[in-house]
């Protein structure tokens, strides 16, 4: 897919996504307000306000599919719905929350929980349409046939299983294994079958099936990589390499032109200017929210401490955040306040010097002191469901966490 039809494929792709909002609002209101199963108080739509809002009701939908990469191409279908519903989600809580500030309209409830599965339903199909328009109707870059992987390591098999779950322009049917000293073919590891080896190469590409090769095994000698290319060029297969660095990070490499030469580059944390504004604004509105929905359940577990245990409702620990800055992270106390810790210390050591299980129970072994007798009963019940760390929405509303 060439760098201008990647550019028009994603503008058909956000009309989509927004053609499935509004038909999904359009949908919502009509059996809220004009189908009205009996469910609901009669009423009439309020057609004015919801256009007055939704501009901005679209903008977050798409920003928030764009943060949540639903844009990215090569996108397996569970990667695609579980973006699509992640940005979907953060749509709609980004959209409550302005709601505790505007205070002119009160919106409907239930048109706000049907058009949850409507707008997902929507974004789904109507996305398959212009796929469905882009390959059959179009014949855009529709897949262009076979390919074959050289290598059979982790870094081929990675890019085998990949391609395999993904929108690829090749449809990826075997490897080519390197060396000649093991038998792979029976491997049950491998995510694809060992259709030969470097010496067959010449044959398969003759049959014209395959129509790329693409080389990822970094042990390679340049002249082999030469001599594949060369077998590319003679019977017009696409030639690709993985380079190394692709085997340490797997989703940090990204190609930039330069001077119109290919340089090979390590993504860097975009979480800044722009993004870091919309990152912490999620971080703010959310975690407030969050804190006034878990306030009783926060004060009934702070009485609970009190009750179970002399010392302060909170813990406290030094941890490292953004940019090596240090903050006191918040808990919950679930200990005893100084409670001795021999007892710990003494597992601790064993477990070092003898590889000793807290609990050995005939083959099940757990490394944990599930019976640390600084834990007291109120606290362990906080701990297993994870009560104790809800006071860190403070650390997130202050900016120490995310």
């Amino acid at each position: 897919m060439t760098t201008a039809h990647k550019y028009y494929f994603k503008v058909l792709l956000l009309v989509a996504d927004l053609a499935a909002f509004v038909a999904a609002l359009g949908l919502a209101v009509w059996i809220r307000y004009e189908f009205n199963p009996g469910w609901f108080d009669p009423g009439h739509a309020p057609w004015p306000e919801l256009l007055a809002v939704l501009p901005y009701a679209l903008a977050v939908w798409s920003g928030a599919l764009w943060v949540a990469g639903a844009y990215r191409l090569g996108l397996s279908s569970l990667e695609e719905l579980w973006r699509i519903g992640r940005a979907l989600l953060v749509t709609f809580v980004l959209l409550g929350a302005a709601t505790f500030f505007y205070r002119g309209f009160s919106y409907s409830r239930a048109v706000v929980l049907l058009m949850l599965p409507t707008v997902f339903a929507g974004a789904v199909t109507f996305r398959g349409f212009m796929r469905f328009l882009w390959h059959q109707v179009l014949q855009l870059d529709p897949v262009q046939g076979g390919a074959l992987i050289v290598g059979t390591g982790p870094m081929a098999r990675h890019l085998a299983s990949t391609m395999r779950g993904s929108r690829a322009d090749y449809r990826v049917e075997g490897l080519i294994a390197t060396g000649d000293s093991e038998d792979l073919e029976e491997d049950s590891a491998m995510p694809l079958p060992v259709v030969g080896c470097l010496d067959d190469l010449d044959g398969l590409l003759a049959t014209g099936r395959y129509k790329a090769v693409l080389v990822a095994d970094g042990g390679l000698a340049h002249e082999e990589q030469i001599h594949i290319a060369e077998r590319c060029l003679r019977h017009q297969a696409q030639y690709q390499v993985v380079p190394d660095i692709y085997e340490l990070m797997l989703d940090r490499v990204e190609v930039q032109l330069v001077g119109g030469l290919p340089l090979l580059a390590l993504r860097q944390n975009k979480i800044t200017g722009v993004n870091f504004l919309v990152k912490r604004t999620f971080d703010l509105l959310l975690s407030a929210l969050l804190l006034v929905v878990t306030s009783p359940l926060m004060l009934a577990t702070a009485i609970g401490i009190k009750l179970s245990s002399r010392g302060p409702v909170f813990f406290t620990q030094e941890r490292v955040g953004l940019n090596g800055r240090t903050f006191k992270v918040i808990k919950f106390r679930s200990m005893h306040a100084n409670a001795p810790e021999d007892d710990v210390r003494e597992y601790a050591r064993k477990w070092i010097t003898e590889d000793a299980p807290a609990v050995a129970d005939g083959e099940k072994k757990l490394y944990k002191n599930a019976r640390d007798p600084r834990i007291f009963p109120f606290g362990a019940f906080i701990r297993k469901y994870s009560i104790d760390e809800l006071p860190q929405l403070f650390n997130v509303l202050k900016g120490d966490m995310s």
